[in-house]
């Protein structure tokens, strides 16, 4: 599907190692350390450090290669709009967190 929608492929065995490294084992971990905060209140605020250092961190990248290379589709339009919801949100969660403790 990356390959069709937004022109990435696996070339070689590492690059498909990548891919799986990146697309699947980091979304992985994000969803796992999600859910140890859930059963574990006091990583809350750990986590929320997490994803929101993570989100704004593919958002910033995402819009600085918008900006050097153009190529905006509907699949980099959809990764924009997660990324801005997820940032913000994470981003008032930890800050609300913060206020009441």
């Amino acid at each position: 599907m990356l390959a069709e929608v937004v022109g990435i492929g696996a070339e070689s065995a590492s690059g498909a190692t990548e891919l799986r490294a990146m697309y699947g084992g980091v979304q992985t971990s994000i969803g796992v350390m999600a859910l140890v905060a859930f059963f574990r209140p006091t990583l809350v605020e750990s986590f929320l450090v997490m994803l929101a250092t993570f989100s704004v961190g593919l958002l910033t990248a995402r819009l600085a290669g918008l900006l050097m290379d153009g190529g905006f589709n509907d699949y980099t339009g959809m990764a924009l709009g997660f990324e801005s919801v997820l940032a913000s949100f994470s981003l008032f969660l930890l800050l609300r967190k913060r206020e009441n403790s």
